[in-house]
């Protein structure tokens, strides 16, 4: 009889069990084209980027029951997105979507109109609209950020929000390729030994000579990238696991993160080397000022001159294909010339813990505590006659250093005549080309905000966007009217229109650099001449205006 309870308890486990794992968001094969956690430009990736055949239009499924907890429209960023919570605790995040269903769309429209905005946030309270297992929400598509149609999907915890692997709820993406290790690097004083890695078989590694060090102290880092099947996307991995002479003396795991700390990626990889040959190295060792708790285990582990030490690595990724890495290092006692830090007389010494407010001859630099990943010497030079924008270029250190935080740079407000301050930025200078800075004016100083370093400038910008009529003029066929939109610096930061004095749903695409307004419910037809009237402004309110006449 106690058999028979146990083999029926064990059945109403497996029952139960297939009936809580989620079912795809796609109705197709799930191929990646981006994994969880992947290292991406100061972040990392919080979803899996699943493939929709390069397709816009697919249908989008819940998948579970629950209900909408947030909608977010936006031009950036996951562009058409929608959040659905759980009962089992957890929220699905679907973004970049083309659309949504009717009964949405129309929630969504609604909203908008209230708030005279295209972009909305809006939470919604428990049960307040639900949603079924495999109901289709929404279609896929390749709005905001998005470098093409995908449909980006993220698993949350609701209680918290944070995102987590959600290949690790069995959804049935095929994945049986391993991590590939190309290479390992040697740093030392800033200098860093590029190491060619052997591969012996799909999924085992090897560095045939000895890996000489210049010092006591592990500083190593190392390049992966990982493929799944039928993608050649380049993915990421979530495990690695460092062992010197049988201790484990460093493990990364990124299972699962908070926002907070995604931009310590920066911190994470050998950021000087990415910036310069645009590779992410992972470290095998952290920085004092990483913050993050991604590192489990993570120790100094100091080798003994002259003796041989086994080194294994091991790489899992978001599927738990695994990857192995062994060799040997040797530390070797040399006279090593030490590295020279102060580059001119007026560098200053940051620790990364402190908060800074320099003076300079014309700027002022101001930066919170924990603003960088350790301590090290701060370069600035002011250089006469841009011949960009004939103002001074203030060289503040070196881009290779990562910045955390925002800092403000801040110039008492030039008097320029004939000009009004409040045209007057920062821009940034890369490459000969300037791009806005961030810039507020605040009593008699224009402040700019920035995280990154490099080189800045001044900048007065006068110009306004450029309107331009571009749909087909036979409205009531294509029910579309868009028109062309451009700025030549700051960028479009304001838009709005309306159709004989009334507010209407304007769209903004700016990776076409285009406006649309879609003809809806809102306005109702009666046959006679229109007037539209399209309002753009640039994030330093220079305004165009652009009128055009339609029957509808």
């Amino acid at each position: 009889m106690k058999r028979f309870n146990w083999i029926y308890i064990l059945f109403l486990t497996i029952q139960l069990s297939a009936q809580n794992q989620l079912i795809a968001p796609l109705d197709i094969p799930l191929f990646m084209s981006g994994s969880f956690a992947e290292l991406r430009s100061n972040h990392y990736h919080s979803g899996v980027d699943f493939k929709t055949n390069e397709q816009i239009g697919l249908p989008v499924y819940s998948v579970d029951e629950g209900w909408i907890s947030r909608i977010k429209i936006s031009p950036w960023g996951y562009g058409n997105a929608i959040y659905i919570d759980h009962p089992s605790g957890i929220t699905s995040v679907y973004g970049h979507l083309n659309n949504f269903i009717p009964e949405i769309e129309k929630l969504i429209r609604n909203l908008q109109y209230q708030k005279r905005s295209e972009s909305i946030d809006q939470y919604f309270q428990k049960d307040e609209y639900k949603i079924n297992r495999g109901q289709v929400i929404a279609f896929s598509g390749n709005t905001g950020g998005s470098g093409g149609p995908h449909l980006h999907f993220e698993t949350r915890r609701t209680n918290n929000q944070e995102p987590f692997n959600p290949l690790s709820l069995g959804f049935d993406v095929q994945d049986h390729r391993h991590p590939i290790i190309r290479n390992l690097m040697v740093n030392f004083n800033n200098n860093q030994k590029i190491i060619p890695v052997n591969r012996i078989n799909d999924s085992l590694y090897s560095i045939e000579s000895l890996v000489e060090l210049p010092q006591k102290y592990l500083r190593l880092s190392v390049d992966i990238i990982d493929f799944s099947d039928g993608s050649p996307n380049k993915l990421g991995v979530n495990e690695i696991e460092f062992i010197v002479n049988g201790i484990i003396i460093y493990t990364f795991n990124i299972d699962q993160f908070s926002f907070d700390i995604s931009r310590y990626v920066n911190a994470h990889i050998e950021y000087a080397y990415f910036k310069e040959k645009g590779t992410r190295y992972h470290k095998l060792y952290t920085e004092p000022g990483d913050l993050s708790n991604l590192y489990p285990i993570n120790q100094d582990f100091e080798i003994p001159y002259g003796e041989e030490i086994p080194c294994q690595l091991n790489i899992v990724d978001s599927k738990g294909n695994r990857s192995v890495l062994n060799f040997n290092v040797l530390a070797k006692k040399e006279e090593v010339a030490k590295e020279s830090k102060i580059k001119f007389l007026n560098d200053q010494l940051i620790d990364y813990t402190q908060s800074y407010h320099i003076n300079y001859n014309h700027l002022i630099l101001d930066f919170a505590k924990n603003s960088f990943y350790r301590n090290f010497y701060l370069s600035y030079k002011e250089i006469a006659d841009s011949s960009l924008t004939g103002h001074l270029i203030f060289q503040i250190h070196k881009d290779t250093e990562p910045v955390h935080k925002y800092f403000k740079m801040k110039y008492k407000n030039p008097n320029i005549q004939g000009v009004d301050r409040h045209k007057i930025c920062f821009a940034e200078i890369e490459n000969g080309q300037l791009s806005y800075v961030s810039t507020k004016h605040e009593k008699d100083y224009i402040v700019g905000s920035s995280r990154n370093f490099g080189n800045f400038t001044l900048f007065v910008d006068t110009v306004a966007p450029r309107i331009s009529f571009k749909s087909d003029i036979r409205v009531n066929e294509s029910r579309i009217i868009s028109f062309n939109v451009a700025d030549n610096f700051s960028g479009v930061d304001y838009y709005n229109a309306y159709i004989d004095g009334n507010w209407v749903l304007l769209k903004y695409d700016y990776k076409n650099k285009a406006l649309y307004y879609q003809l809806d419910d809102y306005l109702m037809a009666n046959g006679q001449e229109r007037t539209m009237k399209v309002l753009v402004k640039d994030a330093l309110n220079n305004a165009s205006e652009y009128i055009y006449k339609f029957i509808y």
